[in-house]
């Protein structure tokens, strides 16, 4: 399965991910860490946990769309930098002593649309850029839920 990081553009990918779910489990603890120091409500979290989920739940149909219409790299370019945006605003107003539920909804809500982008993208990208009949191994390699390798063969389009 490590002979598959042979691939310069797979492990460039693979090892870009990794990092970056790292960098997002820290970003959901810190969040939720914030907001109950803020409201010491478990509603509060539950309103912050639900902004993040539903456009998920909601778009990302949407972003499968996307990522068959457009280049799926800048579409994974364009939703990271929404989430960073999303990820520096709250930063920024979490400066505030007790910032505003209604500001952290909103920008998580955003984080969640731009996700909704990326993760189609993603897996579309992993999709294309596996060896022959080795689809099962790079998604297992991605840390995604994905079709075994007997699910069909893979081409180079990245679109």
């Amino acid at each position: 399965m490590l002979r598959l990081l042979r691939n310069r553009d797979l492990a460039l990918l693979i090892s870009g991910q990794a990092i970056s779910q790292v960098g997002d489990g820290i970003f959901t603890v810190a969040l939720a860490w914030r907001v109950y120091q803020s409201y010491s409500s478990p509603a509060a979290l539950s309103v912050v946990g639900i902004a993040f989920f539903v456009p998920r739940l909601l778009l990302t149909i949407i972003g499968g769309v996307l990522s068959d219409r457009f280049d799926r790299r800048w579409t994974m370019v364009v939703a990271d930098v929404g989430r960073a945006i999303a990820v520096g605003a709250l930063g920024a107003i979490s400066l505030d002593p007790k910032p505003q539920l209604v500001a952290i909804v909103v920008l998580v809500a955003f984080q969640g649309i731009a996700g909704s982008l990326f993760g189609p993208a993603e897996n579309a990208l992993l999709a294309g850029r596996c060896l022959l009949g080795r689809l099962g191994d790079v998604f297992g390699l991605g840390g995604h839920p994905g079709p075994d390798a007997s699910a069909g063969t893979c081409d180079a389009d990245t679109r």
